[in-house]
Parts: C-alpha cells; sequence; structure tokens
C-alpha cells in the first residue's frame, strides 16, 4: 500500500490510499485530522494490531466505509487504537518521555479497571514516538501543493 499526503493549502490535504493499482482519495480538513491519521500510521507500524485504520485500509477497506463508521467502534480492538491514538497524537506537539508517558496511561486505565492492550508498551510508545516525529517533520518540510508519500508499513525513514 502506498500513501499520499498532498498539502492543498493551508488548511486542507488530500489522503490518496493506493492498494492493488487502486487508488482512493478523500480532501480532508488539515487542523483537526492530519496528526490524528500521521499518529495511526506510527502506532500501527509501531505495534502488531490487527484492526486498525491503515490496517483496513490494507485489506481493502475503503475510506468511504470507514469514515462512516469511524464514531462507531465496530470491535473493541479498533476502540483501543482509537482511544490509544487520542492519547499518543500529543506527540506530535509535546516530547514525552516514552516511559513516563506509558506510566500515565497504564495507571489511567488502573484507576477504570481496565488493562492496556497486550500491544501497549514502552518500546512500542517509543517506536510510535520516533515514528510519529518524522512523519511530522516530513509534512512541515513539504511545500504547498507538493505530496508527502509513505508505503505501509512504513518505516521510521518514511518509505
Amino acid at each position: 500500500m502506498r500513501l499520499r499526503f498532498t498539502k492543498l493549502d493551508d488548511a486542507r490535504h488530500a489522503l490518496e490510499v493506493e492498494v492493488a493499482g487502486h487508488t482512493q482519495r478523500a480532501e480532508l480538513e488539515t487542523r483537526s485530522t492530519l496528526v490524528h491519521d500521521l499518529t495511526h500510521l506510527a502506532l500501527e507500524s509501531s505495534a502488531a494490531i490487527d484492526d486498525g485504520f491503515f490496517v483496513a485500509l490494507a485489506r481493502g477497506a475503503s475510506l468511504a466505509e470507514l469514515a462512516a463508521t469511524a464514531m462507531q467502534a465496530e470491535s473493541a480492538a479498533r476502540m483501543q487504537v482509537e482511544r490509544t491514538v487520542a492519547v499518543l497524537q500529543v506527540l506530535a506537539r509535546v516530547d514525552h518521555d516514552p516511559a513516563e508517558l506509558h506510566g500515565r496511561i497504564t495507571s489511567s486505565l488502573a484507576l477504570q479497571e481496565q488493562l492496556p492492550p497486550p500491544w501497549f508498551t514502552v518500546e512500542m510508545v517509543a517506536s510510535a514516538r520516533q515514528r510519529l516525529r518524522a512523519l511530522v517533520g516530513r509534512w512541515r518540510a513539504t511545500p504547498c501543493g507538493a505530496s508527502m508519500e509513505v508505503g505501509w508499513p512504513c518505516s521510521p525513514g518514511g518509505t
């Protein structure tokens, strides 16, 4: 799978997904979606996740069907991914120590009498942090009208 994020202007970007020669595209509002999507990329390529946004795209799901079900997690595993992304996307703005962040999240879950998913480890947080920061750096260096391409699974270098 190849992903292409195109900077349309300061407020909008396009996401193109190519799987097995078929390309789908969505134009999105950058402020609220880009860091969330990049965090999904970083997390899903750093952890052994069977049910995530980009995992589903790689398996042939459409952007339209994923957008339609985004607010209603189809599985407990997908909900765990969404909750983790919501917490880890802060790493795009603030550099946290992975062990400290992992500990805070694990403690917070314990207060709610919940356990983190098995893939939620300090090593995964450190890897996702590194990948997210690399992706955000590449995006910031992408000029308006240009694209940032990422292969799946994404590597720290971006392809």
